[in-house]
């Protein structure tokens, strides 16, 4: 996943041609098939220089996160939000798993679920996100990314190449 470490910002396209969009509410996430406006941008936030997660943050400075709250009652896919929380743990860090060659991935939460874009038409599913346990569905929607800002190289970066 060497291209999320250049990557500044970054746009999520679900397999049903749809964004990964942060909802003017400031804390609902959805898909939507616009992918111009500035609610499809997340910024990357790596969490160490050796690891593999990151942080996405939306163009409202709050963090991807997945909650253990079920999305509906009945349904075993929990609940995607934006939030601030107090401390940065592993509810806003995602892994992002390489699907094929190129800028497809899976988005891995921290216990192994993956995040998921319905695609139900009907309501309360309609372009819903969510993430869930891969043993009892396909392992999450993979993503495409696209690379909307790469990261500056520093000066220090520059001396080391």
């Amino acid at each position: 996943m060497e291209f999320l470490r250049q990557a500044k910002v970054v746009r999520f396209r679900s397999h049903h041609n749809k964004y990964l969009l942060a909802a003017d509410d400031e804390v609902s996430v959805w898909q939507h098939r616009d992918g111009t406006v500035k609610n499809a941008r997340w910024t990357v936030e790596l969490i160490s220089q050796n690891s593999n997660t990151l942080r996405l943050k939306s163009c409202f400075g709050k963090y991807l996160t997945a909650l253990s709250t079920p999305c509906l009652l009945g349904i075993k896919s929990k609940k995607v939000l934006q939030t601030l929380p107090r401390t940065l743990d592993s509810i806003v860090e995602w892994e992002p798993v390489s699907v094929t060659k190129g800028y497809k991935v899976k988005l891995k939460t921290a216990n192994g679920q993956y995040l998921r874009a319905s695609g139900c038409s009907l309501p309360p599913w309609k372009d819903s996100i969510s993430h869930d346990n891969p043993n009892w569905r396909k392992p999450g929607s993979p993503m495409e990314i696209d690379l909307t800002s790469p990261k500056q190289n520093s000066p220090s970066d520059k001396e080391k190449n």
